[in-house]
């Protein structure tokens, strides 16, 4: 339910142009990097990727070879208080295979089966590092994303039309806006508070809709209505204040406040979360933590249509069951030891558990409606 996994891209060489490539199995890297102005600092880094099982495919049509193709950059302009850093990454991948349905083939029929899937993100968005003292800095951050997903069955008949069996989309787009302030207020007490909003627009739509059942000398097609179709945006508020107290060089305070506000079913929760480090020799400490944490789910789960009837045909009478989910929340314990052996070597330890409640599970194995019934624990030693 909670992880801490904070992609940083680095800053290019503000002092010279370096440049690299590597060509392997899989594909091809080529990156660079350099100084757009050295007077200024201002620098620019990229890295790009590209398949070469993919163009094997194109060349020889192999089949159901994977295509991908990914790159990111940053550009990083120093300013009199602080810098601006523009930053995006963006990838592609799909595949695509051909399968005869060698069930109902016979020397006068022919059954063949076309499924591609695919996968595209990206993220472009503007840093803004201000340092309003020596102590304090404003750290401000606008971001745009898309994801989506798409899965697509053609059946082709005796080399005749090509008819979509399946087409299933999945598409996320979302507009994130944050700033922090980061204080040092004196030698033992440092402030973190911060605040982001999300919007985010979800375009669904997953439809079996057209449905062949293939006989030898004849077929017959159904449509059945879309699980899902849906167009929405949903708004996301994350507040949070955390403070670190020294209590002098052996004892270290850090207690925080997290607050999450979801506008879909006006959703809340306000979590604490603590943590104590004991630096009790020159090269020993343990720590122990507690976190309270919860989750949204997958927005694609939100609108889930279950039918009021049996009758596959119809496109009207249904209920988004899973509007009324909550959140997925969990408390999270830990227990540390770190030994420095050496200037080179260190050996870590820690116990983690992790308690869940609230957790969405189906109401019957055989729907995809949810209630917040479920409950699990966690146990791990690293």
């Amino acid at each position: 339910v909670s992880g801490i996994f904070d992609l940083r891209l680095r800053e290019g060489n503000n002092q010279k142009h370096e440049f690299v490539g590597e060509l392997g199995l899989m594909g091809i890297d080529f990156g660079a990097e350099g100084p757009i102005s050295k007077k200024s600092g201002a620098s620019y880094m990229f890295n790009v990727r590209f398949s070469l099982l993919g163009l094997v495919d194109e060349l020889l049509w192999v089949g159901a070879l994977p295509h991908y193709q990914d790159i990111n950059f940053k550009v990083n302009f120093p300013t009199k208080k602080g810098k601006v850093s523009v930053f995006g990454f963006g990838g592609n991948s799909w595949i695509k295979g051909i399968q005869d349905d060698s069930l109902h083939s016979t020397p006068m029929y022919k059954r063949q089966i076309t499924q591609e899937s695919g996968a595209r993100s990206g993220v472009v968005g503007l840093k803004h590092i201000h340092f309003l003292s020596d102590r304090t800095r404003l750290v401000s951050d606008i971001a745009v994303s898309r994801s989506s997903t798409y899965l697509r069955y053609d059946s082709l008949v005796n080399d005749e039309i090509s008819r979509e069996v399946i087409s299933n989309t999945y598409q996320e787009d979302k507009i994130l806006i944050s700033s922090k302030i980061r204080s040092k207020l004196n030698a033992k007490n440092s402030l973190n508070t911060g605040l982001s909003l999300e919007n985010n627009f979800v375009d669904y739509y997953l439809d079996n809709e057209i449905e062949l059942f293939s006989v030898p000398g004849g077929d017959s097609l159904v449509e059945y209505p879309p699980n899902i179709l849906k167009n929405d945006k949903l708004f996301v508020f994350n507040g949070f204040i955390e403070w670190k107290h020294r209590f002098n060089n052996s004892l270290e305070l850090y207690t925080g406040l997290n607050y999450t506000h979801s506008f879909m079913k006006n959703s809340s929760a306000l979590e604490p979360r603590a943590s104590l480090r004991w630096y009790f020799s020159d090269n020993q400490t343990i720590s122990l933590g507690y976190g309270s944490h919860s989750q949204l789910h997958p927005f694609f789960y939100y609108f889930i249509r279950t039918p009021n009837t049996d009758d596959k045909w119809d496109r009207e009478n249904y209920t988004e069951t899973n509007l009324d989910l909550g959140l997925t929340r969990s408390h999270h314990f830990s227990l540390g030891y770190d030994l420095a052996i050496s200037r080179d070597l260190r050996f870590k330890a820690e116990a983690y558990q992790q308690i869940l409640y609230n957790v969405p599970v189906e109401r019957r194995s055989s729907t995809y409606s949810l209630i917040n019934l479920g409950a699990g624990s966690n146990n791990n030693v690293s």
